[in-house]
């Protein structure tokens, strides 16, 4: 904090008249009543406002939020030795900020009376911060998208719950979700990037298809969840969360990544589920039969995972897995996949010999750089005669040998 806006906050504080002790020496009258005259204007707008001070050359500029100015009227000098400031007479600003203004969807933009759909981006204009008003369309919205505004309550859907199927309010301060309850055709919901703490509220919308909830507060997974019979995507990413459980069981794809797990459970049983994210959590290791057989994309990226038993990953349909960024050295787990991409950047695979367990993988992408082996001088052209179908290598085109040598470019 600058010496000027201590000074200022004291001041408010003390809430009394700033006084300019009499000078010793006579000759400094003069003087010191200009400073006086000066200092107050600025401490008494520094009283009301946030100060901030922004260099500009050799000079400073002092702008203040509240826009608060103290005039030559309301400053009085007597006998050139006591200066004072009237604070009653300073205007202050009775300005609301953004999330304490009440403002509705029809103060923010146009709606038309018979709409289905109402949505609204806030990114530019009004922030809605409210549900009210809705009740000109109950019976008829069908889908409400208020993306990046500021409501934080959600409890004026239950009136549309006979007809509601599709509730967005990503990027909004939501701290619960009540009210959703009331809403039970719900097919989508995206309540991603709010400061809800639990889904209870989601767990009676059997007819949920999509549930998108990353960035939230939650620390563990609603035992209801499982329940959702019809839910096929599930969006729980960097949240709290430090266990895999209740999931429904036809789920097809399952996002945890930025959370703090510390082991992959209780998904072998999901016989549908096709797509796994587990990036920047915990995980040390991936254990056999720990994964669903049907597991067509996993991705790990960004943990501590060291090598894993060579069968963790046997029988699964594996497409495309990414597991850089973690403390890999041998490659035997993916021995027999039929990977299509494999992301192994930043691991510790430690020479070209490394990667002879996978002459069978018919790869088309690989991503090795930043291992030991990847400063070998004769990196590149090795890895595109041992994989013949390999486009891609690291952040480069790679045409496979076979299509250099037909002319294919």
């Amino acid at each position: 904090m600058s010496e000027l806006a201590h000074h200022a906050d004291q001041e408010h504080d003390d809430e009394e008249a700033t006084v300019i002790p009499e000078q010793q020496e006579h000759d400094q009258v003069h003087h010191d009543h200009a400073h006086a005259a000066d200092e107050l204007r600025r401490n008494a707008t520094g009283a009301h406002t946030h100060v901030h001070e922004h260099s500009h050359g050799e000079g400073q500029e002092v702008h203040s939020h509240s826009h608060a100015h103290v005039t030559d009227e309301q400053l009085h000098v007597h006998d050139h030795l006591h200066a004072y400031v009237d604070e009653n007479t300073i205007p202050v600003p009775d300005e609301k900020g953004p999330a304490e203004r009440l403002v509705t969807i029809f103060e923010a933009t146009s709606v038309e009376k018979d709409a289905s759909v109402i949505s609204y981006v806030g990114t530019s204009g009004l922030k809605v911060t409210i549900l009210e008003g809705l009740d000109t369309h109950k019976g008829r919205l069908t889908k409400l998208s208020l993306r990046s505004n500021l409501v934080a309550e959600c409890k004026e859907v239950a009136a549309h719950g006979a007809s509601l199927k599709h509730l967005e309010l990503y990027d909004n301060r939501l701290r619960s979700l009540r009210g959703i309850e009331h809403c039970p055709f719900l097919e989508i919901i995206d309540v991603s990037y709010n400061g809800s703490r639990d889904l209870a509220p989601v767990a009676v919308c059997f007819q949920l298809r999509e549930l998108y909830a990353a960035c939230n507060k939650l620390r563990e997974i609603y035992v209801g969840l499982s329940k959702l019979e019809n839910l096929v995507m599930l969006d729980l990413g960097g949240n709290r969360l430090r266990k895999m459980e209740h999931f429904p069981q036809n789920l097809e794809k399952l996002f945890l990544g930025k959370n703090k797990i510390e082991r992959v459970e209780n998904v072998s049983t999901l016989k549908k589920l096709k797509v796994l994210d587990v990036q920047s959590n915990r995980l040390t290791s991936l254990e056999p039969g720990s994964l669903p057989s049907q597991l067509q994309e996993l991705y790990g990226a960004h943990n501590a995972v060291t090598d894993p038993p060579p069968d963790a990953l046997q029988g699964l349909a594996l497409e495309t897995v990414d597991l850089s960024h973690n403390r890999l050295t041998s490659l035997e787990v993916f021995s027999g996949l039929g990977l299509g991409d494999l992301w192994l950047s930043y691991n510790g695979v430690p020479s070209l010999e490394a990667v002879g367990c996978l002459k069978d993988v018919p790869l088309t992408c690989l991503y090795l750089d930043h291992n030991p082996c990847a400063a070998e001088p004769r990196y590149a052209n090795y890895l595109r005669d041992f994989f013949p179908l390999l486009e891609q290598l690291d952040a480069n085109y790679a045409p496979a040998r076979g299509a250099a040598a037909s002319g294919i470019s």
